[in-house]
């Protein structure tokens, strides 16, 4: 009779595992389940958790990672090489430069396998080593585990009305903290022996008995109740800025010396190509000048030329060489240098897309400084949206904020975006009232975004309570009038 041990199927150990994934308490415990507690369905020698924005975060067997390690290192590049792949990929050291190679088959096992992990906000996978070959149920069953273990994962991190709460309710906790310190010191103060008479009290009667008898069946204590849930109850801080779409990686076309303008080869919102001429400055008083620059440039030389000839014969005629040859090579320079200066006068188009400037013939015969802005060039539909946020509507914004904006000519198909960035100081704008400048990029999949339309944006900022919501105004103009 055998004393081994029967082995689990690998199918209720699956269900173990997605148990465990469920019920993790965080996500130090969530991840050490996936890379240590899956030897249990199939086995392995190491397992290497990766993410996209913090690099290996666990590795097998290991209680604490050091970073900085050139083997965490090294396997944190390395995992990067496979972030695009989106079905399990078996790996071999062969696939890998010399270098990897080598290290490779110092620090890990011949056959290896990459997971990638869905998650919708990052990228990230798992790294399995051993030396026997993966069989194809080997990757069947991990690859249905780690499915489960995803969504556990993305259920962990996804914002939730309880995980709102709780944040809220560490933040008044941190509130209290102070007034319970105060309340033990200054026997005047008894809110917190009541507070614990009643918390007593509700874990002797049930909490249930507790609310219907305490607070539900007094009118007084329900409305309080009440309100209390609504003015608590967490809700987006969101404002209203004026917007427009606007070039998002536009060439701007400056003047590269001062001059007047000419002649322009465009009109408004024309489609040109790279290197296609835009407009041209005034050249007759470049063209003499260069053609002045040449003659001195002929008759420097041919000065030099003839000293040169005559200091074979007059040794007196050799000392006038070096200065003759200076003026000749000044005069080339002077003459390079004009035209270097008529060749810019003519701007062309450096890249592809439509050109946005104002009416042309108010540009004719306009002088113009160099460095002065006179067009830009941009695609047609590489837009971004710009809003102007008032300075009693600046908020705290998190990092890509969300940004709704709706069009004036389309109101009922609105832009959906994330906050690029905002201005740190408020500028004057065309109107004289001072707001920040916001720059959003648009999402990849929307559609009608028209450079130089304009409508309504919506910012949204981080969850607040709905009392903090409904008086932030009020109490800020309060402020503002009565000091208070």
């Amino acid at each position: 009779m055998s004393s081994d041990k029967p082995q689990t199927p690998p199918l209720l150990v699956l269900l173990d595992l997605a148990r465990r994934s469920r019920y993790a308490e965080n996500d130090r415990a969530l991840q050490f389940i996936l890379v240590n507690q899956t030897h249990e369905l199939v086995s392995y020698i190491t397992g290497v958790l990766w993410t996209e924005d913090e690099g290996v975060v666990m590795q097998s067997g290991v209680s604490h990672i050091e970073k900085n390690a050139p083997y965490i290192l090294w396997l944190s590049e390395l995992a990067k090489q496979f972030i695009k792949e989106k079905e399990p990929t078996r790996i071999e050291p062969s696939m890998f430069k010399a270098d990897d190679v080598e290290m490779w088959e110092k620090e890990l096992p011949s056959h290896a396998i990459w997971f990638p992990i869905s998650h919708q906000t990052k990228k990230a996978g798992l790294l399995l080593c051993r030396e026997e070959v993966w069989t194809d149920q080997d990757i069947g069953m991990l690859n249905e585990w780690i499915d489960t273990w995803s969504y556990a994962w993305y259920k962990m991190h996804a914002p939730s009305l309880h995980g709102e709460l709780n944040r809220l309710w560490h933040s008044i906790k941190s509130w209290l903290s102070p007034l319970e310190k105060e309340a033990q010191s200054n026997k005047k103060i008894q809110w917190t022996e009541l507070l614990s008479h009643h918390w007593k009290s509700m874990h002797q009667s049930g909490i249930k008995h507790y609310f219907l008898n305490t607070i539900w069946n007094n009118r007084h204590r329900r409305l309080l109740f009440i309100l209390t849930c609504i003015f608590l109850f967490p809700v987006r801080l969101t404002i209203l800025a004026p917007a427009e779409l606007v070039p998002a990686h536009p060439a701007v076309i400056r003047v590269p010396i001062e001059g007047v303008v000419d002649e322009f080869f465009v009109l408004p919102n024309q489609k040109v190509t790279e290197g296609q001429p835009l407009f041209k400055l005034d050249l007759t008083a470049l063209k003499s000048r260069f053609q002045i620059a040449q003659q001195e440039t002929q008759v420097a030389s041919t000065e030099y030329r003839q000293s040169a000839l005559q200091s074979l014969n007059d040794p007196k005629s050799r000392s006038q060489l070096v200065p003759q040859e200076g003026r000749a090579s000044e005069r080339k320079l002077e003459a390079d240098y004009v035209k270097e200066l008529l060749e810019k006068a003519q701007i062309k188009s450096p890249k592809s897309g439509i050109v946005l400037f104002d009416d042309p013939s108010e540009w004719i015969g306009k002088p113009v400084a160099a460095g002065e802005r006179v067009m830009i060039v941009t695609d047609e539909n590489d837009a971004e949206i710009e809003a102007w946020v008032a300075l009693g509507n600046a908020i705290n914004l998190p990092k890509d904020a969300k940004i709704t904006m709706y069009l004036n000519t389309s109101p009922f198909s609105p832009i959906d975006g994330k906050v690029r960035y905002m201005g740190y100081e408020a500028i004057q704008r065309p109107d004289s009232n001072y707001a920040y400048r916001l720059r959003a990029h648009i999402n990849s999949n929307e559609h009608n975004t028209r450079i130089g339309l304009k409508g309504t944006a919506k910012i949204s900022g981080d969850y607040v309570p709905t009392i903090y919501w409904i008086f932030r105004k009020p109490i800020a103009v309060l402020r503002q009038f009565a000091g208070i």
